[in-house]
């Protein structure tokens, strides 16, 4: 059976609407499942950590420093290089060695599957890149490291979030992003993570510079571990 023209514009048609509808739906289901994918990612995370402060007297991990090449001085010993074992990755001055930073678009627990920008150029260890980052305000900057004990609100208060995506191996409240429907993963002490949206971790610069003012009022999320807390 022969259709006419018009009835073959007609199907045209019918199917172009269709595609128009479904497509922005089908855009959703897919950055929901990136979302997904990095909470879990932030999860396994969270596990790392809890599992380095058991063997480490609850001390939490160094946050590291974006000024100091990945594979030297006191960055041999921070979050992305000491926990990694015990998420089962290789440390990330390894994946630098091999020359497989992790970068937008490959799979690792290093990576956000939402952040889609291309690189300039390639990280190196001096320049490294990160997704992903630790809460610096649970690093007090050479004082002594907080411990898990020390943390008033363990199921509120962060230790590993979605980070910016540039050299920094930790973010605070004011910088997180929100990548997933204004919401940022985020893990906290106590093992868990959650999508929380920007209204209840966002942080001033005032909130973000000190505790105590963070602390002067009840929250949803803490970044730092307890009121008066060393930056």
């Amino acid at each position: 059976m022969a259709f006419t023209l018009i009835e073959l514009l007609v199907v045209i048609g019918i199917i172009a609407l269709l595609a128009a509808l479904l497509l922005p739906a089908l855009v959703k289901v897919k950055e929901k499942a990136r979302g997904l994918a990095s909470l879990s990612n932030v999860k396994q995370w969270g596990y790392a950590f809890h599992m380095y402060s058991d063997d480490f007297e609850e001390y939490f991990p160094y946050e590291g420093n974006a000024g100091t090449p990945i594979d030297a001085g006191f960055n041999l010993h921070a979050w992305y290089n000491v926990c990694t074992e015990y998420a089962g990755q290789p440390s990330l001055k390894n994946l630098y060695a091999r020359g497989n930073p992790p970068v937008p678009g490959t799979k690792s627990l290093f990576t956000c599957p939402s952040v889609s920008i291309k690189l300039r150029a390639t990280p190196t260890v001096a320049t490294p890149f990160f997704m992903y980052g630790f809460n610096n305000r649970m690093d007090p900057n050479g004082a002594n490291q907080f411990r898990r004990s020390q943390v008033l609100f363990p199921s509120q208060t962060v230790t590993y979030t979605e980070n910016g995506e540039n050299n920094f191996p930790s973010t605070s409240g004011r910088f997180t992003p929100a990548r997933h429907s204004l919401r940022a993963n985020l893990g906290f002490v106590d093992g868990h993570a959650e999508p929380v949206h920007t209204n209840d971790y966002f942080r001033s610069k005032m909130e973000d510079d000190n505790s105590a003012i963070e602390w002067s009022k009840p929250r949803k999320v803490y970044w730092y571990p307890f009121a008066r807390a060393p930056q």
